[in-house]
């Protein structure tokens, strides 16, 4: 399962920049994604982020 939380960048990490916000993730993870894709929602009932990658199944 992935998800989103806010941390600090690690010696391990990989940063991304997308649309001026920046994303890090643990290098090993970011290379066994197969592509992530971050979208947001302002439906009423499913209001907020979603994370998914090619290579997990599903978003969360």
């Amino acid at each position: 399962m992935l998800s989103i939380a806010l941390d600090e960048l690690k010696e391990n990490d990989s940063l991304f920049e997308k649309a001026g916000f920046k994303f890090i993730m643990d290098s090993e993870l970011a290379s066994n994604t197969g592509g992530l894709e971050i979208d947001y929602s302002t439906k009423w009932f499913s209001k907020g982020f979603t994370v998914s990658a090619s290579n997990f199944g599903g978003a969360c």
